[in-house]
């Protein structure tokens, strides 16, 4: 078993990650942990980039026809995936089944759930316009295949995108409310707030250990930083498969077409992702960041799964000198 399949094999869709307020902070934990893996290989400048899935919900009953699902980006949208960047990997056969009963999310729900003031109210499954996790949900069904169940979600690589974007909004509702790391949601039996998160036996755990709430920290709040999802005003992000409507103000995903069948493309930028953003010591000075463009980053991903973790590598998770400067050193979002 590669180093990948150790990781995704971590994510059993069990009640202490999921259904309650642990589900913000634990995935966020997994994503970095999945993300120091990448790093260990390829560096600390390398990222998962997120998936918008609004710009493809956009794009109403034509939403299977996106070109997320093409050779150029995530490959084969129904079966075993043998097209795109991630065809025939070794290990688990990727399955998908997209466009399933589930849902993508919508510009309106982002909005629904950003209009709330406490970690309470977009936590509870019973207010359902504003369950964060509960949207989550809608996606991993409708990609279907792996993605549909617990135990395999994390196999299929569109898992790190899609939590990535979860992730991203969180932060953005972390900035709207006063006191975000103490506004842990208590009334969960499953997610006492100082119960240690635990990741199987993969033996590069966080050190020290993270409990619940400490995962609502600015400490772990500050290895987030993103880059703006596409808006019109951005130009879409200069992309080449999103466009602007001009009547709804919104950026959309453009339909798969014949031009984009031949294989995963080295120059198209992201249509549907905004790359997760990496800080370099250099970039720290001047005040830019170096943004990864989905392609190199997809393509890092892939290269992760071929090439296992060399031995002896450092991942004692978190401490103060790999947070400053070589993994994420600076918030966007202040201390």
């Amino acid at each position: 078993m590669n180093t990948y399949d150790i990781i995704a094999t971590i994510h059993t869709g069990g009640n202490r990650e999921h259904r309650g307020s642990a589900f913000l902070s634990w995935h966020r934990i997994y994503l970095l942990l999945y993300e120091a893996a990448l790093q260990a290989v390829f560096g600390p400048g390398v990222t998962a980039p997120y998936w918008d899935t609004s710009l493809d919900q956009a794009m109403g009953n034509r939403q299977a026809r996106t070109v997320l699902f093409s050779n150029r980006y995530f490959g084969t949208p129904f079966g075993t995936v043998t097209e795109g960047f991630f065809a025939n990997l070794p290990g688990r056969r990727i399955r998908r089944a997209i466009n399933s009963p589930g849902g993508l999310i919508s510009k309106n729900a982002i909005a629904a759930v950003l209009s709330r003031t406490s970690h309470s109210e977009i936590v509870r499954r019973d207010q359902s316009r504003y369950c964060w996790e509960c949207y989550h949900d809608s996606v991993h069904v409708w990609v279907g295949g792996d993605m549909q169940a617990g135990v395999s979600a994390a196999f299929d690589p569109i898992f790190w995108c899609h939590h990535a974007f979860v992730d991203y909004v969180w932060e953005l509702f972390r900035r709207r409310i006063p006191n975000a790391p103490a506004d842990y949601p208590l009334g969960f039996p499953s997610h006492p707030p100082d119960d240690q998160m635990r990741f199987s036996n993969y033996r590069y755990q966080p050190n020290p250990p993270i409990t619940n709430r400490e995962g609502y920290s600015n400490r772990y709040a500050r290895l987030r930083r993103y880059a703006p999802a596409p808006s019109c005003q951005n130009q879409c992000s200069n992309s080449q498969d999103l466009f602007c409507d001009q009547n709804r103000d919104i950026c959309i995903s453009t339909e798969a077409t014949s031009e984009v069948s031949g294989g995963p493309s080295e120059g198209g930028s992201g249509a549907f992702f905004a790359p997760d953003v990496a800080v370099s010591p250099i970039d720290i000075a001047s005040g830019m960041a170096d943004v990864t463009t989905t392609v190199t980053a997809l393509q890092d991903i892939r290269n992760e799964i071929l090439q296992d973790i060399p031995a002896g590598s450092p991942l004692n998770l978190f401490t103060a000198i790999q947070i400053d400067p070589n993994t994420r050193p600076i918030s966007v979002f202040g201390a």
